[in-house]
């Protein structure tokens, strides 16, 4: 199966949280090619994207903090203020906001 359904296959499953036979119907494959392709693109997300988040602190305490107060499955919160930055060299192009800027934007925890 090509990588870009399995992506496919693997995003949709984690929006709308469907069964596996009802997203292997919708993408035409079978149960257990959709639930392998879920599991692949769930756990490469972890290898190549994790490396790259910055973790302040215990995020089991952070989550309870949340759950406290009434967010589940939450371990951060992203602010709609974008923070100006000087381009990073090679890497400019993934800090551009829609305004044409370098920008990144702050995460906060439960505690603010």
């Amino acid at each position: 199966m090509p990588v870009k359904k399995q992506v496919a296959i693997a995003v949709y499953f984690l929006v709308h949280k469907g069964s596996y036979v009802t997203i292997a119907t919708i993408f035409g494959a079978g149960k257990s090619t959709a639930c392998k392709a879920i599991i692949q693109v769930v756990i490469a997300m972890e290898l190549v994207l994790l490396k790259k988040t910055v973790f302040l602190g215990d995020y089991r305490k952070v989550m309870d903090g949340f759950e406290a107060m009434g967010f589940s499955q939450v371990i951060g919160a992203v602010d709609s203020c974008h923070c100006n930055i000087i381009s990073p060299v090679h890497q400019g192009g993934q800090f551009i906001n829609r305004k044409q800027r370098y920008s990144m934007q702050g995460t906060c925890d439960h505690t603010g």
